[in-house]
């Protein structure tokens, strides 16, 4: 029941119901419930939300796993960004992607620093991480479809 109230809070973007009626004191929430709500609360540039969440018990450094960062730079629900149209600048027309990885992020901002920045997504350690990890998980994060249930409900 919380997690739907969660869930329609965010929707609505009442982070001030969240705050009084849904985070009450002394009640548990799992980390995926947190981590679900956060994941939608950046794929909807909520930052009222994620700062709500945080202070919740999300970990930061723990819940932005190199596939959520994928997700979010392809989510087509977000604010709109130039990324695709730099990447666009950067690659040849033969090695174009319809998703954006970190390392096209990488490229991305080298682009922009002109040459003084060097992306730790663009060294080869993080490139073979990357590699292996894609091979590894090739499933979809489920984030969306546990709000659209919630919802429904």
């Amino acid at each position: 029941m919380a997690q739907k109230q969660l869930a329609q809070a965010l929707v609505w973007n009442r982070v001030d119901i969240a705050r009084s009626e849904i985070f009450f004191y002394g009640q548990e929430w799992s980390e995926r419930a947190l981590e679900e709500a956060m994941m939608y609360a950046l794929d909807k540039n909520l930052v009222d939300f994620v700062k709500l969440l945080i202070e919740k018990g999300v970990r930061v450094n723990e819940f932005l796993t190199i596939s959520r960062l994928e997700e979010l730079y392809n989510s087509k629900s977000g604010p709109p960004n130039t990324m695709q149209n730099i990447l666009d600048e950067i690659q040849s027309p033969l090695k174009k992607k319809k998703q954006i990885t970190l390392i096209d992020v990488g490229l991305v901002m080298e682009k922009l620093m002109g040459g003084t920045f060097r992306s730790l997504y663009t060294k080869r350690e993080f490139r073979s991480l990357h590699k292996k990890f894609s091979r590894l998980s090739r499933k979809p994060d489920r984030w969306s479809k546990t709000f659209e249930y919630f919802l429904m409900t």
